[in-house]
């Protein structure tokens, strides 16, 4: 009974935890895939998320700067909206809102 009361403590912690942390997507990203609808459409937005929770979001159309951060799984950024993160590895990321999006490490070229 015990253990079982501490697998059931143990379950209701980690569901409230973030899987993903900021510190998992520092840096400069491309944004280089939006997927949805059976549609597949190439993009070419830099996204630099800097570790002080801002950000600069720069397109050929576009530039902004804002704050961004990450809870529940989400990464939430000022005048962009939130993104349900999918997958989150040291050189992709994968994400949702309305459509499936990715981005690789680096710059855009």
């Amino acid at each position: 009974m015990k253990k079982l009361i501490s697998l059931c403590v143990f379950a209701m912690v980690s569901n409230s935890v973030s899987a993903f942390e900021s510190q998992d997507l520092n840096g400069i990203w491309c944004f280089y895939e939006q997927e949805g609808a059976g549609n597949t459409v190439e993009e070419k937005v830099t996204i630099t998320l800097n570790d002080d929770g801002t950000y600069k979001w720069s397109d050929v159309f576009w530039k902004q700067d804002g704050t961004w951060s990450v809870a529940d799984d989400k990464l939430i950024m000022s005048d962009v909206g939130s993104h349900k993160l999918v997958s989150v590895t040291a050189d992709k990321v994968e994400m949702t809102r309305g459509s499936t999006m990715r981005m690789r490490k680096g710059a855009c070229s």
